[in-house]
């Protein structure tokens, strides 16, 4: 027989359950999550591409999640990755590595990935699984490599630029810059342009690694973003809210405008607005102008810019939220929280986005015309 207590203590646990069970009822599902059985996305302009199960052909989970261009790189708990044709959604072929992947892999070669392990690049080709011998390009490679025609640009973290030969692996020209290089480089024309926090601008050359200008913002600010570009200007932000434009040619400023926090991560430029992230955290569209660049519109929380495609941005926010943006005017589309284990990789030159959970990986794109 229960004591007045113990029915108070059951009733409570019961009251408890039926709220905790009303309350999951409730929440809505995940619209993005891979292990939906189908995807009804019309009326957010989406559809799932292809499905692929990757647990089903490799051994282990799933732990991270890249995108390539050409292919999706599934890297599951045991350092091997699964290559998936990122089109179609077919399984091309899998690898053992001996460390996990230190930057996403690149694409190179016809049907080869750059592999950033343990700090060498190895070439892999994928039909063949064939993991080639490391380069060496005379330096740590801290940045994931960029390509221009037949070479690899390569950098480490304290300042130094490589460029290595895609079909031989043999290093090219070495160049030094002076402080880090914390964040990928961008190759426009013959020219290759690095940065780090608290570092300067440079311009290298692309042929031979002549250095062609330094540029670095008025103290106390420092640079504290990335690089976009379009064929005239590069542009960056500093700590205190500054976002510039330098040319390319000279690195002369083009142009500043501040914004309301400090800048960080990969800025985008899609056709002629700039898409800068802030630390407040936020989304900044720059209608990019010559004689007048304004600030048209700010979408707060964004920490991270997935994809683009046409006058949409899919960016991440806190807690596992993914949302899209009009890049026309800023305002929200929809918005998604995926579950907790669940990973989003997007490709900026397509417009797709990938979602994985520990298991399966679904690629999302526009419809169909």
């Amino acid at each position: 027989m229960r004591t007045p207590v113990g029915k108070l203590a059951v009733l409570v646990a019961l009251v408890m359950s039926s709220a905790l069970a009303a309350a999951q009822e409730e929440a809505p599902a995940s619209k993005l999550a891979p292990r939906n059985a189908r995807f009804d996305l019309k009326a957010w302009g989406l559809r799932a591409k292809w499905r692929q199960d990757v647990v089903q052909r490799i051994e282990g989970r799933i732990r991270a999640l890249h995108c390539t261009g050409k292919y999706v790189v599934a890297e599951t708990e045991k350092n091997r990755i699964f290559c998936i044709d990122n089109e179609q959604g077919t399984w091309e072929n899998a690898a053992v590595l001996r460390a996990p992947l230190l930057r996403a892999p690149v694409d190179a070669l016809e049907g080869q990935l750059l592999l950033v392990v343990d700090s060498t690049v190895y070439p892999f080709t994928v039909k063949t699984a064939e993991l080639g011998e490391a380069w060496r390009p005379g330096l740590p490679v801290h940045t994931r490599p960029i390509l221009h025609k037949r070479t690899a640009i390569v950098t480490s973290a304290a300042g130094r630029i490589a460029a290595v030969d895609l079909e031989t692996g043999t290093r090219e020209w070495t160049a030094r810059t002076k402080g880090v290089i914390t964040y990928r480089p961008l190759a426009v024309g013959l020219t290759v342009l690095t940065t780090g926090y608290g570092a300067e601008v440079t311009a290298t050359g692309v042929v031979q690694g002549v250095p062609q200008w330094t540029w670095k913002p008025q103290k106390p600010a420092k640079i504290s973003s990335g690089l976009a570009a379009d064929e005239e200007n590069v542009y960056v932000g500093d700590n205190r809210g500054h976002i510039y434009a330098l040319n390319i040619g000279a690195g002369g400023l083009t142009w500043q405008i501040i914004a309301n926090a400090a800048i960080e991560g990969q800025p985008r430029m899609v056709g002629k607005k700039l898409l800068v992230l802030t630390r407040a955290p936020g989304l900044n569209c720059v209608e990019v102008v010559d004689d007048a660049p304004r600030i048209t519109w700010t979408y707060a929380g964004a920490r991270e810019i997935v994809a683009t495609v046409e006058n949409t941005a899919y960016v991440r926010l806190a807690d596992g939220i993914v949302a899209a943006v009009s890049i026309e005017n800023g305002k929200e589309l929809w918005r998604d929280r995926l579950p907790d284990d669940c990973m989003i990789v997007g490709d900026a030159d397509k417009g797709v986005f990938y979602v994985s959970d520990t298991q399966v990986v679904v690629a999302f794109g526009p419809p169909e015309d």
